[in-house]
């Protein structure tokens, strides 16, 4: 599922915004909380999204390692 927000946020990035760490998409929520609307769904959450705002989709989506790397 991670793999599939990937791709979505690269194909369209002005459609998210993307956090590396859950701590700063909190700290974004924080500073915007008036104009953040907060995902609730767990499920929806453990995915990676964690709310919307200004039409955008805010998600955490760390680092991925590559693979093959040697």
């Amino acid at each position: 599922m991670r793999e599939s927000l990937r791709r979505d946020a690269a194909d369209h990035p002005g459609d998210f915004v993307v956090f590396l760490t859950r701590t700063g998409a909190d700290h974004f929520v924080r500073e915007h909380r008036d104009d953040v609307e907060r995902e609730t769904n767990s499920r929806v959450v453990s995915r990676g999204i964690v709310g919307y705002w200004q039409g955008k989709t805010l998600v955490v989506l760390p680092w991925a390692p590559l693979k093959n790397f040697q």
